[in-house]
């Protein structure tokens, strides 16, 4: 554990862009992430600082730019979601001088996650699972590099496999239009 050795795969380049995706989908306001995209564009492209943060900066600037895709996409602003906010704003001839504001915000809205949640569900489901078999691909590739062959095929590319084809046999059970073929367990 730890650090990769000098002769050793890093999977930290392969790996990063999932912590980015995942932490835009956990955080998934885009008015917070485009906080966090400013204050990290800020730090990164206009002040000089230390380079031991200088990889920090980068990934809270690559975080906020998920965030701000991914809040857009759920509809999500600062912890306004347009729709919830829309009924209440219709009944109040005060606030419905807002409505172009609240419409405008929903541009880019293409799921409700609250409506949608078993969809979501699935989406994380595969987003796992695809970081976890390119986790064991990565694995895999270092071990053969080093001509460990059968620890890579034992200890990453049968559970790698076995992941998969128990995510695509349960895919197959629970959505049977996804899988072409219905398998009925008796």
């Amino acid at each position: 554990m730890g650090y990769p050795g000098a002769n050793e795969l890093d999977p930290t380049p392969i790996l990063t862009p999932f912590f980015i995706i995942f932490f835009g989908l956990a955080l998934s306001d885009a008015g917070y992430g485009l906080l966090l995209a400013l204050m990290g564009g800020y730090f990164s492209f206009f002040r000089n600082v230390k380079p031991s943060l200088k990889g920090m900066i980068n990934v809270i600037f690559w975080c906020g730019i998920s965030t701000v895709i991914f809040g857009a996409l759920m509809g999500s602003w600062f912890g306004f979601v347009p729709d919830a906010y829309k009924m209440a704003v219709d009944s109040n001839a005060f606030l419905s001088a807002i409505n172009p504001i609240i419409d405008g915000l929903k541009w880019a809205m293409i799921v409700d996650p609250v409506a949608n949640i078993p969809m979501m569900l699935g989406i994380m489901m595969t987003l796992g699972i695809i970081h976890m078999v390119t986790g064991f691909t990565a694995g895999f590739i270092g071990k053969v590099l080093h001509k460990e062959i059968l620890n890579g095929l034992l200890d990453d590319l049968l559970p790698g496999a076995l992941l998969l084809c128990v995510y695509v046999f349960g895919l197959s059970n629970i959505i049977p239009q996804l899988s072409g073929a219905q398998i009925i367990l008796q």
